[in-house]
């Protein structure tokens, strides 16, 4: 495979551009730490049922519901199975219900 080579000028700018240490920060997300509540919340009151065979959100409740307060559907149903793996909300009987663990979420 042929590679091209930047022109001279690109070059020239980039040489001549400082170095910067790279920030050691983890990236900080604006919502992430809220998150976490807003599905547990969503979750216990209702909006959201179980699946009865194994616990995971209605992914059709669960696709109107975020479409509706814009929420990432994908992200919503990591995190309901990890607050549900995690036991902060318990799955049983095709609705959920608090866990031993929600206290530690809510801290």
């Amino acid at each position: 495979m042929h590679r091209e080579q930047l022109p001279e000028s690109w070059l020239k700018l980039v040489r001549s551009q400082e170095t910067m240490p790279a920030v050691e920060e983890e990236a900080s997300y604006p919502y992430s730490e809220y998150y976490w509540k807003a599905v547990a919340c969503v979750l216990l009151s209702g909006r959201v049922r179980a699946r009865q065979e194994d616990g995971q959100p209605n992914r059709s409740e669960l696709d109107r519901f975020c479409k509706e307060a814009n929420f990432n559907q994908h992200y919503f149903a990591g995190i309901a199975r990890c607050l549900v793996a995690n036991g902060a909300v318990d799955a049983s009987f095709g609705a959920y219900r608090r866990g031993a663990n929600l206290a530690q979420l809510v801290g």
